[in-house]
């Protein structure tokens, strides 16, 4: 079944918003969550799932430090049907600030769980401490 399924672009939202080619920024402890759009292209429904893995990006080819792993839920995925499967996720401060996600679909042949499609996306977001500015105005004096 290898290659019958594809892995597209994946997401981050948070705050209601939805990130998408542009890596957004995050300061640690934020509670983010990854969907990975996942479509089948095999000739009957499949049940299928997505493990996710969080690393620290690295300048040079391939990932650096896996930070975190996970898998998502389960979901039965009908011929050329496209479903988002998403985790949960907790940004961790790191000795670098971009953030790669790679992914591998699973599905169950039958007997077991086989694995199908890998992809491996490069920056999907950045984690920085939050940059402290102020902008002091001309103080004013009034009769109380």
């Amino acid at each position: 079944m290898d290659g019958l399924i594809d892995i597209q672009r994946t997401t981050v939202s948070y705050g209601g918003y939805l990130y998408v080619l542009e890596a957004p920024v995050f300061a640690p402890g934020t509670k983010i969550q990854i969907s990975i759009p996942v479509t089948s292209r095999c000739p009957v429904s499949v049940r299928t799932f997505v493990k996710v893995s969080i690393y620290e990006g690295s300048i040079l080819p391939g990932t650096g430090t896996k930070l975190a792993e996970y898998a998502s839920s389960e979901y039965t995925l009908a011929p050329n049907g496209t479903y988002n499967f998403a985790v949960n996720h907790t940004t961790v401060q790191g000795s670098i600030d971009r953030r790669d996600v790679g992914v591998e679909v699973y599905y169950w042949d039958g007997t077991k769980w086989a694995r199908d499609g890998t992809a491996q996306f490069d920056d999907v977001y950045y984690v920085r401490a939050p940059d402290y500015r102020f902008e002091i105005g001309q103080p004013a004096a009034k009769v109380a």
